[in-house]
């Protein structure tokens, strides 16, 4: 203790300027071992929150989330269904690119305002007359994750190769249906419920997936 207030009595101006570089040094280094932390848990942390909040399981190739910029990237991603539908997938994509609000993701909120998604298959399973995989995934993702809106929201893009759909509320006569054609859509305006559900209803009738929805109420 003496030293140091020898060396303040000495110089005080440099020792004040070298002890606010130090603390920023210091504390530099904890933000940047933190953020490194984040990085490394992020991902694993959202996996369980996603399956714990949905219901439904998420397992990936890889899951890379940059907690500065708010980019979240997963390849080869895999959604399965709860264990009630009896079905090994209910989305495979092969890359999956958003952005979330990192002041948000910290507070324990996700706020997504860009999507970008490049999907292979949509498998969508009615096995009652309450119980239909897409429907319970839409009305569940908002516990997970939800959109921004105003001019904070980007974009949404979304692909998908092929879409299936089997129902299978009567054992005896289980019907099936497929999409003809490949799904696109981009959303450049979510703020209004009613007008995204008529874009993507056109959208899904266009590649004659129009089942897609049934029941959904966006």
């Amino acid at each position: 203790m003496r030293y140091i207030f020898r060396l303040f009595k000495r110089n005080p101006i440099a020792f004040v300027i070298s002890s606010i570089l130090t603390l920023a040094t210091m504390l530099s280094i904890i933000a940047s071992l933190a953020i490194i932390m984040v990085a490394i848990l992020a991902p694993r942390i959202l996996q369980e929150d996603f399956s714990g909040k949905t219901g439904f399981f998420l397992s990936t190739e890889k899951f890379f989330v940059n907690i500065i910029s708010g980019e979240v990237e997963i390849n080869n991603l895999r959604i399965s269904p709860p264990k009630e539908y009896n079905e090994s997938d209910f989305l495979t994509a092969k890359r999956v690119k958003f952005k979330i609000d990192p002041i948000k993701f910290f507070n324990g909120k996700i706020l997504i305002t860009e999507f970008e998604m490049d999907a292979e298959h949509l498998n969508c399973v009615k096995i009652s007359a309450a119980k239909y995989s897409i429907r319970d995934f839409i009305y569940a993702f908002p516990g997970f994750a939800e959109f921004a809106d105003g001019d904070k929201f980007k974009s949404i893009s979304m692909s998908i190769e092929k879409i299936d759909y089997l129902d299978k509320s009567d054992a005896k006569i289980p019907l099936r249906w497929t999409s003809k054609k490949e799904f696109n859509i981009t959303l450049n305006d979510i703020k209004s419920p009613t007008l995204t559900r008529k874009i993507v209803g056109e959208a899904l009738e266009k590649s004659g997936a129009n089942f897609v929805l049934q029941g959904v109420n966006l």
